[in-house]
């Protein structure tokens, strides 16, 4: 556990650990998912998809994402 955490800080201090990207669908559905959203944005995004065919799985998570104020 302490490997991990001095690594963690080390990446930190290097600039080059991971940061939160909005425009990532998996970003997105990891913090809805820390939030008890995923499962609401997952069908809010279907439900777009099914209005909207061209619209791809991608933009409609982040879509609903941005309407239910995850992101």
């Amino acid at each position: 556990m302490g490997n991990i955490l001095s690594k963690i800080r080390e990446m930190e201090e290097d600039g080059t650990l991971p940061q939160f990207d909005p425009t990532n669908m998996g970003d997105v559905l990891n913090l809805a998912y820390s939030k008890g959203l995923r499962q609401q944005i997952m069908f809010d995004a279907m439900d777009m998809i099914r209005e909207t065919p061209n619209l791809s799985n991608e933009e409609a998570v982040i879509s609903s994402a941005k309407k239910w104020h995850v992101i």
